[in-house]
């Protein structure tokens, strides 16, 4: 497990408005015998304290777990519709990921991650989001 500085940026459009968010962590990142995990804790400014893993699988699929006062595991795959329960403070949402891309470029080093998705509820798109994570080892 190596300690890393991760750049995320995140968009969220709905077909009106866009929304783009940059945040910087110190996290981790490990290779295991099924890909690499990248991890780092969220702060409460976003409205939930949680600890974010992404999980690369393959070059198709990527797994985003969360857990903490928020709990959360979104697959993914490329051309693959996954349905998540998406916990909310008014309850639980039954909500479909398709995946448009998954991109990785990653060493023993870090890397850069790219995620482009289409959420969906009840078969209508919701919104379509990207995700970039970069990250490198930290030096001591």
């Amino acid at each position: 497990m190596k300690k890393v500085d991760i750049n995320l940026i995140s968009t969220q459009t709905d077909g009106n408005d866009t929304n783009r968010d940059v945040n910087n962590y110190v996290g981790t990142f490990t290779k295991t015998e099924d890909g690499f995990v990248v991890s780092y804790n969220e702060s409460e400014d976003f409205g939930a304290k949680a600890k974010t893993s992404v999980i690369i699988e393959s070059d198709t699929r990527a797994v985003i777990e969360r857990t903490g006062s928020v709990n959360s595991v979104i697959i993914i795959e490329k051309g693959v519709s996954h349905t998540n329960v998406y916990p909310t403070q008014f309850g639980e949402i039954h909500l479909n990921f398709y995946a448009k891309e998954v991109k990785s470029s990653l060493n023993d080093n870090g890397g850069e991650i790219y995620l482009k998705y289409q959420v969906l509820a009840d078969k209508n798109a919701i919104s379509t989001n990207t995700i970039t994570l970069r990250f490198k080892e930290m030096q001591n």
